[in-house]
């Protein structure tokens, strides 16, 4: 798993695409995309808040999640 803090994404890197399926996936990281958002707005050194700015939006803008091939990994 990797957060990207400038894309509001988090990388899913799947060694075992037979292993799992990207619903199943989606499923385990529901509470991490929810809840990330709300951690980083006490971290001061997160400079760009845009999506995470409580004085203009109801919530913190949840991250997207993207599942990425082996051929995809660094």
């Amino acid at each position: 798993m990797e957060i990207d803090l400038l894309a509001h994404v988090i990388n899913i890197y799947d060694f075992d695409q037979a292993l799992y399926n990207a619903i199943s996936i989606e499923e385990t990281m529901t509470l991490m995309v929810k809840i990330l958002p709300y951690f980083l707005l006490v971290i001061p050194e997160i400079i760009d808040q845009t999506n995470l700015d409580l004085a203009t939006l109801t919530r913190p803008q949840d991250f997207d999640l993207r599942k990425l091939s082996p051929k995809d990994m660094p």
